[in-house]
C-alpha cells in the first residue's frame, strides 16, 4: 500500500495469505498485533477530550479496586504512566497471559484484579519498560468509564465514524471477506495462527486479536484526537534501561509519527504504526 497526499495510489497484495496458498488482496483482513495499542491510546485520548478521563489522574480514580502488592505505589500509577509504558510494570508481567484461555466478558478486569500480588520493577514514572499489562489496564479503564465493552466502544467511536466496516476486535469476529492466516511459533514449532488461541485478556493489547483490511488502516492513519491530545500523548516521559529516549512519537521526515521501535533512540520509518499529524 502506497499513500500520497492522504490518498491510496497503489494497493496490491503479495505473497500468500495462509496455508491454502491464496494471494492476499486489497480486501484481505489481517491481524494487526500490537498495533492495537495505538487504538487503545486513541480511545483514551478521546475520553480525555470528552472530560471523562484525566491523564495524570491515578488509575484508582477510575478503578477504585486497583491494587498491586505495594499499597503506596498502587495509588501512584497514572493513566499517563500506562500510556508511556512507564508504570513500573516489567515486560515479564505483560507476558504472563499468553497461555490463559479464559474468554469470558470480564477477562480484562479479572486479569487486572490479579495484579494485587504483582511487584513493580521500578517506581512509576522513572523507567520505560514495554509491557502488555499497561494496555490491559487501559482497556479495563475504558470499559469502566464508558460502561461498554472494549470492542463495543471501538466500533461505535472509531471504526463506524471512519467507515472501517471490515475491522473487528477478535479475529473470529470478522466473518466477512478473506482473512489472512499466518503462523505463530509455539514451543519452537510453527502453527497456523488459528491453531493457537490468544486470551481475551489481551484484547486491548492486540495479541493478534484485532483485525482490519488495508483500506481501513489508511482511514485510521488520518484519524486522530485533537492536536493538543496528540501532543500530550507524545511527550517524552522516561529513559529506557540502555539510556535511549523511550518516546514512541517523534518527528520523522518533518511529520509527527508514532511507532513501536525505540532501538538506539530512534524511530525507524519502516516500522511506523501511524502518522499522527
Amino acid at each position: 500500500m502506497v499513500v500520497a497526499d492522504q490518498k491510496i495510489v497503489h494497493l496490491q497484495g503479495y505473497g500468500v495469505s495462509g496455508p491454502k496458498g491464496l494471494q492476499p488482496g486489497a480486501d484481505t483482513i489481517f491481524q494487526i498485533g500490537s498495533n492495537t495499542k495505538s487504538f487503545t491510546a486513541l480511545a483514551i485520548m478521546q475520553l480525555v477530550e470528552a472530560g471523562k478521563l484525566a491523564l495524570d489522574a491515578p488509575v484508582q480514580r477510575y478503578l477504585p479496586w486497583f491494587r498491586i502488592a505495594d499499597p503506596h505505589l498502587s495509588a501512584q500509577i497514572t493513566l499517563r504512566h500506562l500510556l508511556h509504558q512507564t508504570s513500573g510494570f516489567s515486560h515479564l508481567e505483560g507476558q504472563l497471559d499468553f497461555a490463559d484461555n479464559y474468554a469470558s466478558a470480564d477477562a480484562m478486569e479479572r486479569r487486572v484484579r490479579r495484579l494485587a500480588s504483582a511487584r513493580l520493577a521500578s517506581p512509576p514514572g522513572q523507567k520505560f519498560a514495554y509491557s502488555n499489562i499497561n494496555s490491559v489496564v487501559l482497556g479495563c479503564v475504558i470499559e469502566a468509564v464508558t460502561g461498554a465493552s472494549y470492542a463495543s466502544y471501538m466500533k461505535a467511536h472509531v471504526w463506524e465514524p471512519l467507515g472501517m466496516r471490515r475491522t473487528a476486535a477478535g479475529f473470529q469476529a470478522a466473518q466477512h471477506g478473506d482473512a489472512a492466516n499466518g503462523y505463530r511459533f509455539w514451543f519452537g514449532k510453527a502453527y497456523p495462527s488459528d491453531a493457537v488461541s490468544y486470551p481475551a485478556t489481551l484484547l486491548a493489547v492486540g495479541a493478534d486479536r484485532f483485525v482490519g483490511a488495508l483500506g481501513g488502516r489508511v482511514r485510521y492513519r488520518h484519524q486522530a484526537a485533537a492536536p493538543p491530545s496528540i501532543g500530550a500523548a507524545s511527550q517524552p516521559a522516561a529513559m529506557a534501561d540502555d539510556g535511549t529516549d523511550a518516546t514512541c512519537c517523534r518527528p520523522v521526515a518533518g511529520r509527527r509519527a508514532a511507532g513501536m521501535d525505540t532501538a538506539h533512540g530512534r524511530l525507524e520509518p519502516e516500522r511506523l504504526v501511524t502518522v499522527c499529524a
